[in-house]
């Protein structure tokens, strides 16, 4: 069997379909290196954000800490009576007191949006 040459039209549609493949894979390797490089730009980003939250909350943490400190010396120093271990003993009970109210109101608040939603 003899194999006949592909005639010109043939020849024509390969070409072209070669050409339509082959722009496509360049165009499919420019979105994947675009998307690279946007995660990459986002990831820096996030992580500038991240380490800039972090340090605000250990400044905030500090500045609590040392609130909180020269507030029983200001309890210790008005009270006369009042013994530094007491002064520190209230300002605890305080915060405690703050922390549990503020626990105890998210809890609620949680629980009725979730009943208003229905995903309970």
């Amino acid at each position: 069997m003899e194999q006949q040459p592909a005639t010109p039209a043939l020849a024509d549609n390969v070409d072209l379909l070669k050409g339509v493949l082959n722009d496509v894979q360049t165009l499919l390797k420019q979105e994947v290196q675009l998307m690279t490089a946007e995660l990459k730009q986002d990831a820096r980003t996030l992580g500038v954000a991240v380490a800039q939250i972090a340090v605000a909350a250990l400044l905030g943490f500090l500045s609590l800490a040392l609130f909180t400190f020269a507030l029983a010396h200001l309890l210790a120093w008005y009270f006369v009576g009042l013994p530094l271990w007491g002064a520190f003993g209230i300002v605890s009970l305080i915060l405690a007191v703050t922390a549990t109210v503020v626990a105890s109101s998210t809890r609620k608040s949680r629980s009725s949006q979730q009943w208003a939603t229905g995903s309970i």
